[in-house]
C-alpha cells in the first residue's frame, strides 16, 4: 500500500512538473483539438448598390480624396472589412466577399419625392429589393445591400432619429429559400456606420431585432442565429426557423439590445 501511495504521488508530481515545464505543448495540443471541432466559416457574397442624392455624392467623393481611396468599390470593401471583424469578435466563422458595388436609382420607393427633404418608403424598397435579388438569379448565400442617402420611414412615419428604423433587411432568410436583402440609410458623419450593414447582416442570420451594438450577450446572440449558421455549413439541414418580413420598430422590444 506503501509502494502504491508513492507512485501515485510521484505520477501526480510529474503531471504537474509537465504542464508547468511544457504548457506550450499542453495549450498546442488543446488548440488543435478544439481547432478541429471548430464549425466552417460561411461565406456571403455582398452586392451592393447606392442611392445617393446629390449632396451625399458629393460628400462621398470627398470622403474617398481624403481616405485615399479611388471610388465607391474602395469604400465599400474597406466598410465590409470592419463589417466582418465584428462577427469574428463574436466567434462567428463568417466570410464576406465584396461582389460587385454600382449606382442604383430605380430602386429606392419614395413616400415624399422632388422635395427638400426626400423620404423613403424603406419596407417597399425592401420589397423592390427582394424583387431585384429574385430577378437576378441570385443564390442563397449572396445578399443584397441598397445604401440610401435620404431619411426612411415607417408606414408615413418619419424615421430620422431613431438608429433602429436605419436598417431594415429579411430576417433569418440566409441561405434559405427566400432571397437576402437590406436597405440601409448611408452616413458619412458617423464614424460607425459600419454597424449598421453589420446589424442587417445579423438580422439575415437571424437574429432578433435590437438598436445599437451597445452591449453584448454574445450567448444569446450565437443561440438565434444558430439555426442559419448549421443551414449556412449543413445545406442539406431542412428544418430552419421560419423567416420573417422586413424588421420594423414595432417589433423591437426595449430589452432587445445587442453589441460588439
Amino acid at each position: 500500500m506503501i509502494y502504491n501511495h508513492m507512485m501515485k504521488q510521484f505520477t501526480k508530481a510529474f503531471v504537474c512538473f509537465y504542464m508547468l515545464e511544457f504548457s506550450g505543448i499542453t495549450n498546442f495540443f488543446i488548440a488543435a483539438a478544439e481547432g478541429k471541432n471548430a464549425a466552417p466559416p460561411t461565406t456571403v457574397n455582398a452586392y451592393v448598390l447606392y442611392d445617393f442624392s446629390d449632396g451625399q455624392e458629393y460628400k462621398h467623393n470627398l470622403y474617398n480624396s481624403r481616405n485615399g481611396q479611388a471610388d465607391a468599390s474602395s469604400y465599400f470593401s474597406a466598410v465590409f472589412v470592419k463589417v466582418q471583424e465584428i462577427f469574428n469578435n463574436l466567434s462567428v466563422p463568417i466570410i464576406i466577399q465584396l461582389i460587385s458595388v454600382s449606382a442604383a436609382h430605380n430602386l429606392t420607393v419614395y413616400e415624399r419625392k422632388n422635395s427638400k427633404n426626400d423620404i423613403v418608403n424603406r419596407n417597399e424598397t425592401l420589397t423592390m429589393l427582394k424583387g431585384y435579388w429574385t430577378a437576378m438569379g441570385l443564390q442563397n448565400h449572396d445578399v443584397v445591400y441598397l445604401f440610401v442617402s435620404n431619411r426612411t420611414t415607417e408606414e408615413g412615419t418619419e424615421s430620422e432619429m431613431d438608429e433602429a428604423a436605419a436598417v431594415t433587411a429579411t430576417n433569418g432568410t440566409l441561405c434559405g429559400s427566400e432571397p437576402n436583402a437590406a436597405v440601409v440609410r448611408h452616413m458619412f458623419v458617423n464614424d460607425k456606420f459600419h454597424k449598421r450593414p453589420a446589424r442587417a447582416l445579423a438580422y439575415m442570420l437571424g437574429a432578433w431585432p435590437f438598436r445599437f451594438f451597445v452591449s453584448l450577450d454574445k450567448t444569446i446572440f450565437k443561440e438565434e442565429i444558430k439555426t442559419t449558421l448549421q443551414r449556412c455549413q449543413n445545406p442539406q439541414a431542412e428544418e430552419h426557423r421560419p423567416a420573417k418580413e422586413g424588421v420594423t420598430t414595432e417589433n423591437i422590444p426595449d430589452s432587445g439590445i445587442l453589441s460588439c
